[in-house]
């Protein structure tokens, strides 16, 4: 899977641009505040239909300007097309001009993988951060996880909402926590699933690129036991509504369920996020999102796009070196500096006075 060319209108800093990219690494390189990340963010965008760095859709349209355009082409199994259009009104989709009726239609179309900066603190960060974690890269391997997770997360809003009235009508609590049990099933397997594929593949990365022996393990964080048949789940589940009613009742939302999901990465049996340094973070956290990318590999027998924004900043000239060796396995992969980075690349474009410019 490969980019082969993006056109930005009145994207952030981009008034009409195309760019045209190769296979192998691409690095974009510029000053800060020069609009590289805006470009890698257009391509993160475009494949799951959200900004890695916003959830205000206005601040991605040009200053003075009605809409944003962003075109896609890309090659996987043929040719394809994405168009996105951002505007007060919303977003539109075309994927080989046929209009897409929600942004979920386009999980599994282009596969993308991303670090940020941000990626550095997830083990630091609230629980809610490893979640999206999961759910953003779940929904964009497995259609059937965003069904569940978006069909228990309308049924958890319904049973809060009914927690809040005045009058309580049990019978139709207990209708909506029998409605929960499936989704809710459905996608702790996922995720517990997905936690025990990286950890084999988190601790291979991590030793390639630091070299120390070091064991890395990584463990979900559940109200509910180990993975079981869905009958006995049921019945655990059921009972745990039942016991837990009282306090729900009185604090009007729900207290448990997947919704407080969590999992911490150990090194060496120490919790990363409360022990390890800075620069162990930061090289746990690439590899975790490498070990996905190289799960995404194999599940779907296709290479990711990888998007590796200021990956450079904080690594030394080996930690670089072994970086660049394991992400030679995938077909493309782009990369952010505001370094030249000379001695690394063949496809360098520069960034520069709201232009992209091909330097080789």
């Amino acid at each position: 899977m490969k980019v082969k060319s993006l056109k930005l209108v009145n994207f952030r800093n981009y008034e009409n641009s195309i760019i045209e990219f190769s296979e192998g690494i691409n690095l974009i390189y510029g000053n800060n505040a020069s609009g590289k990340t805006n470009l890698v963010e257009a391509i993160s965008l475009i494949s799951i239909g959200k900004s890695f760095r916003t959830n205000d859709d206005r601040l991605l349209i040009k200053k003075n300007e009605e809409f944003a355009r962003i075109e896609l082409e890309y090659f996987s199994k043929k040719n394809n097309q994405i168009n996105l259009v951002i505007s007060e009104s919303g977003k539109s989709i075309e994927h080989n001009d046929y209009k897409l009726d929600r942004l979920s239609k386009l999980s599994g179309l282009l596969l993308t993988l991303t670090f940020i900066p941000d990626d550095v603190s997830m083990f630091k960060d609230a629980p809610s951060v490893r979640r999206k974690f999961l759910d953003v890269n779940l929904c964009n391997l497995f259609p059937n996880y965003l069904n569940a997770l978006s069909e228990y997360k309308t049924f958890l809003k319904q049973r809060n909402s009914l927690l809040k009235e005045e009058e309580v009508n049990i019978d139709l609590l207990e209708t909506l926590e029998e409605r929960m049990y499936k989704p809710q099933f459905d996608v702790s397997n996922y995720r517990r699933t997905i936690l025990k594929e990286l950890e084999s593949r988190v601790n291979s990365i991590f030793e390639t690129l630091d070299k120390k022996g070091n064991k890395i393990k990584i463990r979900y964080i559940s109200d509910f036991s180990v993975f079981k048949p869905y009958e006995e789940y049921k019945q655990e589940i059921k009972e745990k509504y039942r016991r837990e009613r009282e306090n729900d009742l009185r604090r009007k939302n729900s207290g448990f369920g997947i919704q407080r999901d969590d999992f911490e990465i150990e090194l060496n049996g120490l919790n990363v996020g409360e022990y390890a340094s800075q620069g162990q973070n930061r090289l746990i956290a690439l590899s975790l999102k490498l070990a996905l990318a190289r799960f995404i590999k194999e599940e779907k027998k296709e290479d990711p796009i990888v998007i590796l924004d200021d990956v450079f900043s904080e690594l030394d000239e080996n930690h670089r070196s072994r970086l660049i060796d394991e992400l030679g396995n995938y077909e493309q992969v782009f990369i952010t500096s505001t370094d030249d980075e000379k001695d690394y690349f063949v496809n360098k474009y520069q960034v520069e006075n709201n232009l992209v410019i091909r330097r080789n």
